[in-house]
């Protein structure tokens, strides 16, 4: 049984950020940050999660590009919002993860409680000499969260255009005093390669690459750095500059890029009261 439009509708109401896990032979369950809940009294069979999957699958554009493995794909609804669904394929059946991709970006005093270092990250990716942005942490969506909430400020207050290539879009960022333009791993671009190629076309202000993992192939984004964008990259291998030289070719294992350009690296944690905690490292 296809359980797709009762899945959209509770991701739609729901205010927290929240995902629902489909898996054979158990009930649906809602995870939210340090908590697993039962959504539905109701256990679903391997056919039932398929049944869900090609439901879904049936909002996107491009239906025949997904995948039979696994993968991640994105689709749009109107009135409703846009939705984010992971499939991994388990002993010949499938497990599923959904979840909506929200608009409202948190406040920036919220993520960064230190004004000073606010103020220092938004000169710095306001910045129109250029520049390079770590953020790295343990928590892919705390990583981003930073990021959107300077994006957004940025987004109120300045005419940038701003261009963001993510393995999976986090937040939605609409067209303000900033032309946004966001592309997502699997649905707009088949790689960071060609992502980045697709900014460098826009020649973006601010270009953000979102998720990134140590394996990543980021040809082109020395270019940019050489063209004066200024580039925020996040990711939770991002404390190790090894690291980021494999990924950034041409960058020096130091504080500055080969045309000398600055390199301004933060780390995003949550303390043990759970309030959070930015630093310059």
């Amino acid at each position: 049984m296809n359980k797709a439009p009762e899945l959209l509708e509770y991701l739609t109401s729901v205010e927290t950020s929240s995902v629902v896990i489909l898996a054979p032979n158990a009930p649906p369950v809602i995870r939210t940050p340090g908590n697993l809940d039962l959504m539905m009294q109701i256990v679903l069979d391997a056919n039932d999660i398929m049944d869900t999957l090609k439901g879904l699958q049936g909002y996107m554009s491009n239906p025949d590009a997904l995948g039979t493995a696994g993968g991640v794909f994105s689709f749009g609804v109107r009135g409703l919002g846009r939705f984010r669904v992971v499939h991994v394929s388990q002993r010949g059946s499938k497990v599923l993860k959904i979840s909506r991709v929200p608009s409202t970006i948190p406040d920036l005093e919220t993520v960064c409680p230190d004004a000073a270092l606010s103020e220092r990250l938004l000169n710095s990716i306001g910045s129109t000499d250029g520049g390079l942005l770590l953020v790295s942490g343990p928590s892919c969506s705390q990583n981003s969260r930073l990021v959107y909430a300077l994006l957004s400020q940025i987004n109120h207050s300045q005419r940038k255009i701003v261009y963001a290539v993510e393995r999976a879009l986090t937040f939605l960022l609409p067209h303000e005093e900033s032309i946004v333009i966001q592309s997502e791993l699997g649905s707009d671009v088949t790689s960071y390669t060609e992502g980045i190629a697709s900014a460098l076309l826009m020649e973006p202000d601010i270009l953000y690459v979102g998720g990134v993992r140590s394996t990543d192939d980021l040809s082109g984004l020395a270019d940019a750095l050489h063209a004066g964008t200024v580039t925020i990259l996040s990711g939770v291998t991002l404390h190790d500059m090894a690291v980021v030289a494999q990924l950034v070719p041409r960058l020096k294992q130091g504080d500055v890029i080969s045309c000398n350009v600055p390199v301004l690296h933060v780390n995003v944690r949550q303390n043990k009261d759970g309030a959070p905690c930015v630093e310059v490292t």
